[in-house]
């Protein structure tokens, strides 16, 4: 990610020198996905509530590390290809039905938190995540991304709305970089989390 960051640094520069009546801020998510997401209603709403670009970009930057995700993956052999796992981890993990749970760190590099076997009980965990570290706002809204994963995506859904029945749920399709990445299958929970 930070290959991205760098890359619209570059172009931010050349765009401020080109059109000087306009102002561009990069801001380092340090993450992907809905997480983005959550940073973007973020700043809509800074906007709408009259802060300056630099201010926003500022509380944007204090932010980032509000804006949480977690995940499992379905199926290993992506994770194997991207050389995150070797082959035979990738093979005995699947024979397994190991799902690996995975999330940010607060440098913006992805960490495993743990692994269930099955959909089901990966569905579990990540629900008991959001329950453990989630604002349960309800102005705060809930990404669910997913690779292609309709229905589960929907049993994720309904139990979010059981346990935080107010809040607001947007679900997409990951992109195709991260849904390659993370395989067919993958379930991304996106949230602003608690503070401490």
């Amino acid at each position: 990610m930070s290959s991205s960051y760098s890359s619209a640094l570059k172009a931010s520069q050349t765009l401020n020198e080109k059109y000087q009546d306009a102002k561009l801020v990069v801001v380092d998510s340090l993450r992907a996905t809905g997480a983005m997401g959550v940073l973007c209603e973020r700043m809509i709403a800074n906007k709408q509530k009259g802060l300056s670009i630099d201010d926003n970009a500022k509380d944007l930057e204090s932010y980032r590390l509000g804006a949480w995700a977690c995940c499992y993956v379905d199926d290993l052999t992506s994770l194997q290809r991207g050389g995150r796992i070797s082959k035979s981890v990738a093979v005995v993990g699947g024979l397994l039905n190991i799902k690996p749970l995975i999330t940010f760190t607060d440098d913006g590099k992805l960490a495993v938190w743990g692994k269930q076997r099955g959909v089901k009980p990966s569905i579990k965990k990540l629900i008991e995540y959001y329950c453990d570290n989630a604002d349960m706002n309800k102005e705060n809204v809930v990404y669910l991304c997913h690779a292609d994963e309709e229905t589960n995506s929907d049993d994720v859904i309904d139990k979010l709305k059981s346990v935080n029945p107010d809040c607001v749920i947007k679900k997409r399709l990951l992109s195709p970089i991260i849904g390659a990445h993370l395989g067919p299958g993958a379930m991304v929970l996106c949230f602003t989390k608690k503070v401490d």
